[in-house]
């Protein structure tokens, strides 16, 4: 009797625009807005760019049942991208100490970025790396880690690579 996946998918996905474009998108949607006020049917074209740009998404979607994955696109509700198959991985990576930018807005209007030190989570099949999660603790990381080690049966392997 097969036992049953603790994981039976998992969808990551993102903002695929960067917030600072996205504020130009915001003043292209009001510009389109202004142009809807005055000349009617005009202004829709802007207000398409704009919520295009206001909802796009990319991301990976693993369907770990079916040993298979698609790096997607989201724009409102439908996703675009092919699937591929991941039958047997040559093993599961996490990455040390990876630093992102996050900014946010305070009260006063100014912008505050802080650096996060994050681990991802990559299964490496042949050449190619499929990233698969990322987070800020390493106990989470390693959680994921090894449920999928588990669910694709690759055994442990630890290797330190140096890049003096």
């Amino acid at each position: 009797m097969a036992e049953d996946l603790p994981i039976k998918e998992y969808d990551f996905s993102e903002p695929y625009i960067p917030p600072s474009i996205k504020v130009f998108g915001i003043a292209i949607g009001i510009f389109g807005l202004v142009l809807i006020w005055f000349e009617q049917l005009v202004g829709i074209i802007p207000m398409l760019f704009c919520i295009a740009l206001l909802v796009t998404n990319h991301g990976y979607f693993f369907d770990f049942e079916n040993k298979r994955f698609r790096h997607y696109f989201k724009v409102l509700n439908f996703k675009f991208g092919k699937w591929q198959a991941v039958d047997k991985p040559k093993g599961i990576l996490i990455s040390k100490e990876i630093v992102k930018e996050r900014s946010s807005l305070s009260f006063s209007g100014s912008s505050i970025k802080t650096k996060v030190k994050l681990w991802q989570v990559v299964i490496v099949n042949g050449e190619e790396e499929f990233f698969v999660t990322e987070s800020e603790d390493i106990k989470q990381a390693c959680t994921s880690a090894l449920i999928m080690m588990a669910m694709f049966k690759v055994p442990a392997y630890s290797k330190i690579i140096r890049k003096d």
